[in-house]
């Protein structure tokens, strides 16, 4: 960082951090309006959804042929009859239930306003309902995750669905039991290669449905995960769960952008303390041409590869508009 970079007030840092990053998101966006990885776009709907949420986020503006309305207009036209998505164009028939919701709270923040709009997204939210298991979690659809369909963030994914004015038509007792129960007793939900290896995914919007509880039991499910991520920062900020045995695997900004979108929201001083070391740590991993580097998607898979700056750049933006502001320093 630059002597001019080291004058400039946190909140300062963090503006300049928003307008490169967001200029990165543009730059790299396709005709069609996907922001993907430009190389190898396996999961191209997805990141398109978490790219176009940042943008959003961070109030860029929101016309049809602005680089938003592009990236909405291309999700828009991914809706499977369901009215759902996948995670890729290849799997347009079919669904997966984290990247759906994602897409529907993104639809929701940008035209939810419109009412026939939101009995639409309702509509799609009673489709999901239907799908949940007795035990009260859900399985994520994706017609590539084979192994660990019903891992805790799927079920937490589904109760973030937008909810409009209207009682939610799932059994949430029983899926916050469910979420509740599968902690480990450190404070996080594990962890799996097939979602990006890190136990910093899962915490991610566990935590926001945790949050949006006011029970005893969820209270204490919190603080057990505050704690543990509290605990295990590093002294530069960052967070980082290198996978034994794994050369591919993600990157310290990816895991402490999840980290943090987890933590945020939180109160107390240690939790502050955190996100304000966290926040610091990620202005400075911005790489030059305004991405964050997310290492690479970990698959034990010689041949395939998959880099995630997007999914870093996205999720890191998303990360300082929810801190803009908050902090003048």
């Amino acid at each position: 960082m630059g002597i001019s970079a080291c004058k400039m007030s946190r909140q300062e840092r963090i503006d300049a951090a928003i307008h490169k990053g967001t200029a990165f998101l543009s730059h790299i966006q396709r005709p069609d309006g996907a922001i993907a990885d430009t190389t190898i776009p396996r999961f191209d709907v997805w990141e398109t959804v978490l790219a176009a949420q940042a943008l959003l986020d961070c109030a860029e503006p929101t016309g049809t042929q602005s680089p938003f309305g592009t990236a909405f207009s291309f999700l828009e036209a991914q809706e499977n009859q369901a009215g759902l998505i996948c995670h890729n164009r290849k799997c347009r028939a079919a669904t997966c239930l984290e990247t759906s919701s994602a897409y529907l709270q993104l639809r929701q923040a940008h035209i939810g306003h419109i009412p026939q709009l939101l009995e639409e997204i309702l509509a799609r939210r009673d489709t999901v309902a239907a799908l949940q298991l007795p035990d009260g979690s859900w399985e994520i659809g994706n017609p590539d995750v084979t192994l660990d369909k019903a891992f805790p963030s799927v079920t937490a994914f589904c109760l973030l669905f937008p909810a409009g004015k209207t009682a939610h038509p799932w059994h949430t007792d029983s899926a916050l039991a469910w979420l509740i129960s599968k902690q480990c007793p450190e404070g996080y939900w594990g962890q799996s290669w097939e979602y990006y290896g890190t136990p910093a995914y899962a915490v991610w919007p566990i935590m926001r449905v945790l949050r949006a509880y006011d029970r005893p039991d969820c209270a204490q499910a919190l603080a057990l995960a505050r704690n543990w991520i509290c605990k295990t920062q590093l002294p530069d900020g960052s967070w980082a769960f290198p996978l034994k045995n794994a050369p591919k695997q993600l990157a310290p900004a990816a895991h402490t952008a999840l980290m943090l979108a987890a933590l945020q929201g939180e109160s107390g001083d240690e939790a502050e303390i955190a996100i304000q070391k966290g926040l610091d740590y990620l202005v400075a991993a911005q790489s030059e041409n305004g991405s964050w580097e997310g290492g690479f998607f970990p698959i034990p898979n010689a041949r395939y590869e998959k880099r995630e700056y997007v999914f870093a750049t996205a999720l890191a933006l998303q990360v300082l508009a929810a801190a803009r502001g908050k902090d003048p320093r």
